[in-house]
């Protein structure tokens, strides 16, 4: 007895394997696309940390060269700043503070503050990595950069406060984060 007859049962087998080739190309595709959207994710977030690091590089490098340029105004003999270097200092929007100590002696070589700024001395120990710039955050807005320089001879410790508005991201309800 046939129950179906050759014409039906390949159809049917066709079929059959038509579904099964479609059900394997849909879980291929979701795994791929789910691999896919992963590796978005990571790399939009990548770049959006390194555009971050790149930024907040870019500020500190600035702080550290408007720095420098005070430094170079320092007059020996009475460790205060000459009147340009003064000006500058006081134009200068995101540095705060800097000062010279001489470490051994610990003996303050030069101090300039802007007005309102507190005493720097008291933020932090005097310490830093010799020829390496440390970073320590004293509010959302101030950061401490220091620096071991030896200069003729003697080890100096240079720190200089900036003011950084706005450094890092908030969340919408203007919450502090880190990517």
């Amino acid at each position: 007895m046939k129950v179906f007859s050759l014409k039906w049962k390949l159809s049917l087998a066709l079929i059959a394997m038509s579904l099964g080739f479609v059900s394997l190309y849909v879980l291929l595709a979701k795994k791929t696309f789910e691999s896919d959207k992963i590796a978005y994710v990571f790399e939009s977030r990548q770049t959006q940390l390194s555009y971050l690091t790149k930024s907040i590089s870019e500020r500190f490098d600035r702080a550290l060269f408007d720095a420098r340029i005070v430094l170079l105004g320092i007059e020996r003999e009475s460790g205060t700043l000459n009147p340009s270097a003064q000006k500058f200092f006081d134009s200068a929007g995101a540095l705060q503070a800097v000062e010279i100590i001489e470490v051994r002696n610990k003996k303050t070589l030069l101090r300039a503050y802007k007005k309102g700024v507190q005493n720097i001395q008291q933020a932090l120990p005097a310490q830093a990595v010799p020829g390496q710039i440390s970073i320590h955050g004293l509010s959302e807005s101030q950061y401490l950069l220091s620096y071991l320089e030896n200069a003729d001879g003697k080890e100096l410790l240079i720190r200089v406060l900036v003011e950084a508005q706005d450094l890092l991201p908030r969340n919408i309800n203007g919450d502090l984060f880190l990517v």
